[in-house]
């Protein structure tokens, strides 16, 4: 939309605004997020024939929590699901938070990284170029979850 700079600018995006002759992010601007896909280990017995886990996520941001569905049996599970909507984008840049999880109907949910059962894992490392570019990909905090993979969108636009 108009940014009120003129030409200094150009137009910037509806979420941004004009701070020095450039377009910045608003802190308040309204995103979704989604968690996109993971790449899990092979090398761990995760159900009792050695299958491929049963993996979800849970996602904390800003106070919200959301949980993905159950992909069944995938050492790289892609689930494209948005688990939180309007979430501030000044909260995403401060931290995510995420646990990953093996499904367990037996023996209990199991948590996939870390080793530490109930350690909660996070990314403050974020800035503007990766809500800019819509996705993010971390390496885990353990050794069997290689990579997670989170899409940001701003709020209602299904970017």
């Amino acid at each position: 939309g108009d940014n009120g700079c003129g030409d200094v600018c150009g137009v910037c995006a509806d979420y941004e605004e004009c701070n020095g002759g450039e377009c910045y992010i608003e802190a308040g601007s309204l995103w979704d997020v989604a968690v996109y896909a993971a790449k899990i280990s092979d090398d761990q017995e995760w159900d009792p024939a050695w299958s491929p886990p049963d993996a979800y996520v849970m996602v904390w941001v800003g106070g919200k929590e959301g949980v993905t569905g159950i992909i069944d049996d995938q050492y790289e599970p892609v689930w494209n699901e948005i688990i939180l909507q309007d979430v501030e984008a000044y909260q995403i840049l401060t931290k995510i938070q995420f646990q990953v999880f093996e499904y367990d109907s037996w023996t209990g949910d199991e948590q996939i990284d870390p080793p530490d059962q109930g350690t909660v894992c996070e990314i403050t490392d974020l800035d503007e170029s990766w809500l800019n570019s819509g996705a993010y990909t971390t390496t885990g905090c353990g050794t069997a979850l290689e990579e997670l993979s989170f899409l940001f969108a701003p709020a209602g636009t299904g970017r």
